[in-house]
C-alpha cells in the first residue's frame, strides 16, 4: 500500500498529519505503508533527506516544474511503484493514482480545494475550472474517502453531488512526537506572572488565518484588562510590532522549533482561532485547536470553523468570538486543564479508542 503526497513541504503539519498517521496505521495494519512524496525541485534534496530521517520507508520524487504540468509526474510514479492500493493526500495525488489505473484509491480530503483556489488564490495561475474538475473526480471516483470534518462532507454533497456514505471523518490529530512531551517552559522566562491570563496563538500568517482580524481581537482583550498577556508563536509583522510597543511587556513574540511549541502552549490559559467566514474555514479542521486542547487550554474561536465551533460550545471548552461582544476571560484552574486534556485525548489523540477505531475502519474498507 502507498500513501502519496504531492507538493507538500515537510513541516509540523506534515509530520503530524502524514508521518505520525502512517506510524499509527502501521501498528494496526501489521505491515508498513510506503510513503511516496513529490517535492518541488527548488528544495527537493533537503526535503528528501528530512523525509528519510522521519520515515525510512519512503521514496521522494522531484516534481515536474509548474503546477499546471502536474500530470507529467505520472511517468516517475509509474517507474517507482507497482502498488495497486493508494491513500492520496489531496486532489492532485488522487488524480495521479487514477492515471495509474490503481485497484483502490482513497481520497484523503483535507479541505475544500476549489474554494481555497477561489478565496485565497493558493494555486497561482492554475485554472479554477481545472481544479474543480480534479476535485470532483477525486470525490466521486475514489474507492473510499477521508474527510477532516462533517462540514467537508456537506461541501462534497452540495458542490459535487456526492450521495454515498463511503467515507470516514477523521479530524486533525495532535502529534505523537515524544520530544514535545519533555519540554516545559516557566512563565517567568517570558516575564508573565502566575495570575496573568495568557492567550496564545501559534501558526503562520496565511490569508485564511485572518491574521489582522485575530490581532484586532487580541488588542481588544489587551485594552480590557492589564492582567491579560499575549504570546504569539509566529513571525513578526508591523502590526505585531505596534502592539508590542503600545502594550509594553504584555505581548511576547517567539518563533520556536516544532518540537518546542507544546512547551510554550502549556503555559497559556486560552488558545485563539479567529477566522473569516469563508468556505475554506467552514470545512476545516485546524490542528492548532487540537494542540491547544491537548495542553488543557480553553479556546477562543469564530463561529463556523469546521466541526470545532459547535464542539467547543457543546463541551464547555471556551467561547465563540463574534462582533457582538467580548467574552470575559478567567484564569484557568488545574482542574479545568485536566478536564480539557482528558477530552482532547479522547477525540484528538491517535492513541485514543475513538481515533483508532476510525483508522481500523479505514484499513478494513481498503482491504475489502
Amino acid at each position: 500500500m502507498i500513501y502519496l503526497t504531492f507538493n507538500d513541504n515537510i513541516s509540523g503539519i506534515y509530520k503530524s498529519q502524514v508521518v505520525d498517521v502512517l506510524f499509527a496505521l502501521n501498528k494496526i495494519h501489521n505491515q508498513e505503508i510506503k510513503l511516496v512524496a513529490f517535492f518541488s525541485l527548488r528544495n527537493y534534496l533537503s526535503q528528501k533527506r528530512q523525509l528519510k530521517r522521519l520515515y525510512p520507508n519512503s521514496i521522494s520524487l522531484p516534481m515536474f516544474p509548474k503546477l499546471k504540468n502536474w500530470q507529467w509526474n505520472v511517468f516517475l510514479l509509474k517507474f517507482f511503484t507497482r502498488d495497486i492500493e493508494f491513500i492520496c493526500r489531496g486532489v492532485f495525488a488522487t488524480n495521479l493514482a487514477f492515471m495509474l489505473s490503481a485497484n483502490r484509491v482513497v481520497y484523503d480530503g483535507r479541505g475544500a480545494i476549489t474554494e481555497e483556489f477561489k478565496e485565497y488564490k493558493v494555486g497561482g495561475n492554475f485554472s479554477e475550472k481545472q481544479v474543480f474538475k480534479l476535485e470532483k473526480k477525486a470525490v466521486l471516483s475514489a474507492t473510499f474517502r477521508i474527510a477532516v470534518s462533517s462540514k467537508l462532507v456537506e461541501y462534497w454533497q452540495k458542490d459535487f453531488g456526492y450521495k454515498a456514505d463511503n467515507h470516514v471523518i477523521i479530524p486533525c490529530t495532535v502529534s505523537t512526537n515524544e520530544i514535545q512531551k519533555n519540554k516545559t517552559i516557566n512563565r517567568k522566562v517570558l516575564n508573565f506572572k502566575e495570575d496573568d491570563i495568557v492567550i496564545v496563538f501559534t501558526g503562520g500568517n496565511g490569508e485564511w488565518q485572518s491574521y489582522d482580524k485575530m490581532l484586532t481581537v487580541l488588542e481588544n482583550y489587551l485594552k480590557s484588562s492589564s492582567t491579560i498577556k499575549v504570546l504569539l508563536l509566529c513571525g513578526s509583522s508591523d502590526k505585531i510590532h505596534f502592539l508590542q510597543e503600545k502594550y509594553h511587556g504584555r505581548v511576547v513574540v517567539k518563533w520556536v522549533n516544532f518540537q518546542d511549541v507544546q512547551g510554550y502552549i502549556d503555559l497559556a490559559d486560552y488558545g485563539i482561532v479567529v477566522r473569516d467566514q469563508s468556505v475554506t474555514n467552514y470545512v476545516s479542521s485546524p490542528v492548532k485547536i487540537a494542540e491547544y486542547l491537548s495542553c488543557g487550554l480553553k479556546i477562543l474561536i469564530s463561529p463556523n470553523i469546521g466541526d470545532f465551533s459547535d464542539f467547543i460550545i457543546d463541551e464547555n471548552l471556551g467561547h465563540l468570538i463574534d462582533n457582538k461582544s467580548l467574552p470575559k476571560l478567567n484564569k484557568s484552574s488545574q482542574i479545568d486543564k485536566n478536564r480539557i486534556k482528558s477530552i482532547s485525548f479522547d477525540f484528538f489523540n491517535k492513541k485514543s479508542n475513538f481515533i483508532e477505531k476510525k483508522f481500523r475502519y479505514l484499513l478494513r474498507k481498503i482491504n475489502t
